[in-house]
């Protein structure tokens, strides 16, 4: 059924702009619906992907947390789309994704069907988060899938699943699909250029200032105060990002980190250090000490002592 984008995700565009949405229905792999505001531009390309892509996948890139697996969630909770989900490694096989027999309760073997096969199956999204971490031989298998060839699985007695007409192919990658030039994202492959080719692109940057800020009061922070933990986290940012710091920061903000921050710091409020106490928790801990003490300066030159 046909509803206006404008409704369903909370953006403001004329509502005779709509998209085809799935019947209500409790599957069990449809997301659930967050508290979640929709950036406009990255919307406005994934609909036209949704509207007109077809047979061909779509390949979000982007920083670590900049909200890619976020996007597609949450428009799927919203549209009442399941989504099978599998996450890209050095280790993985096309069965993991395929299906493999496992031994059942009776102790006799029966086939179990993987995210991938659901998905084609039964219809919906494949989301293959981090996928520039599989070797690339094994994501050549899924070129036939991307064309809309039947997917045959050999371990099952070449039993062959005809796409299903609803199903849509997603993956995320911290890179995109070119290799890792900054030496950040350890384990990300340089993926076949044929296998990008059956791709739409789309960029996932770090939310604007303001959407943060705007998120930050949803969580009870006065908008003076959000805006100074948001200008930490855009520091923090350009120096995990740019080249131009002599003292390259090797640790980002995501915005699910500075989130984390802020309920820290909310939680911890008594505390007269409660910024710093919060920050040492959500983001810190895991920071080398040069990156920690880097970090702790530009917290200081925000909120001062």
């Amino acid at each position: 059924m046909e509803q206006a984008v404008a409704d369903l995700f909370g953006v403001n565009i004329p509502k005779s702009i709509t998209v085809k949405c799935w019947d209500s229905s409790d599957n069990p792999f449809v997301p659930h619906a967050e508290d979640y505001k929709f950036r406009l531009d990255l919307l406005r390309d994934y609909l036209a992907w949704w509207k007109i892509g077809e047979n061909e996948g779509l390949y979000l890139t982007g920083p670590t947390g900049s909200g890619k697996t976020s996007l597609v969630l949450q428009a799927a909770a919203r549209m009442n789309v399941p989504v099978y989900r599998a996450t890209g490694h050095a280790r993985l096989e096309l069965a993991d994704l395929v299906g493999h027999y496992v031994v059942n309760d009776s102790g006799g073997m029966v086939f179990e069907y993987g995210p991938l096969s659901r998905a084609v199956r039964d219809g919906g999204i494949f989301l293959f988060d981090e996928i520039d971490a599989a070797d690339p031989s094994v994501l050549v298998g899924l070129n036939s899938i991307l064309d809309g060839s039947p997917l045959q699985i050999p371990e099952k007695g070449g039993e062959i699943i005809p796409v299903h007409q609803q199903f849509r192919f997603v993956a995320t990658g911290n890179t995109n699909g070119g290799g890792d030039e900054s030496g950040e994202y350890a384990g990300t492959q340089k993926l076949n250029m044929a296998f990008l080719d059956r791709f739409w692109m789309l960029t996932v940057s770090y939310p604007d200032k303001q959407t943060e800020v705007d998120l930050l009061e949803s969580l009870g922070i006065v908008p003076q105060i959000g805006e100074k933990f948001v200008e930490v986290a855009n520091l923090i940012r350009q120096q995990f990002l740019s080249d131009e710091y002599e003292t390259r920061i090797n640790i980002t903000m995501s915005t699910r980190t500075l989130v984390r921050w802020v309920k820290l710091a909310l939680f911890f409020k008594k505390r007269s250090d409660s910024v710093y106490y919060a920050l040492e928790r959500a983001l810190l801990m895991r920071a080398s000490a040069r990156d920690r003490e880097a970090v702790q300066e530009l917290v200081q030159r925000v909120f001062g002592n």
